[in-house]
């Protein structure tokens, strides 16, 4: 089943484990999802569009997703004649994100998927940037958070 974060609305998920992503996630104009993992993320090979064309309206995955380790595009392809769905994101993947910049760190961005044929001239992973979602999150930085106790 899909998952959805309606119009308006700014979702951010803290996941203290590993997450596996099975279905679509979209995210409606001037929403933003924001996931954040302490382990490893994996998308599974049925989260993804037949690959036709270059064309790249339909993004399945939606959204600023970070992991402390691993992010893992998993494969089912039988080459030559089943190639994987295409994994169109439309917003940010951060792997190793307590040290992005960092050489051999803890994390980085697996893509097992194959086109078969395909693969030569067409990615099989597409990262778009959504500009809405830059322009959401400074909204959410500079939001002040305020912890009293007495």
């Amino acid at each position: 089943q899909n998952t959805s974060v309606a119009a308006g609305n700014t979702v951010v998920l803290l996941v203290n484990g590993e997450l596996d992503i099975r279905n679509p996630i979209n995210v409606a104009n001037g929403s933003i999802l924001i996931v954040a993992v302490k382990g490893n993320i994996t998308i599974q090979p049925n989260v993804g569009v037949p690959f036709i064309s270059d064309d790249v309206t339909t993004a399945p995955l939606q959204g600023v997703y970070t992991a402390e380790r691993n992010i893992t595009i998993l494969s089912s392809a039988l080459c030559p004649t089943t190639p994987d769905l295409r994994l169109n994101v439309s917003g940010t993947l951060i792997a190793n994100s307590l040290r992005p910049f960092a050489g051999g760190g803890n994390g980085k961005v697996i893509n097992q998927r194959i086109l078969c044929l395909d693969n030569r001239s067409f990615p099989s992973l597409k990262v778009y940037q959504r500009a809405s979602f830059a322009t959401g999150l400074s909204t959410i930085l500079k939001s002040q958070s305020r912890r009293w106790s007495e």
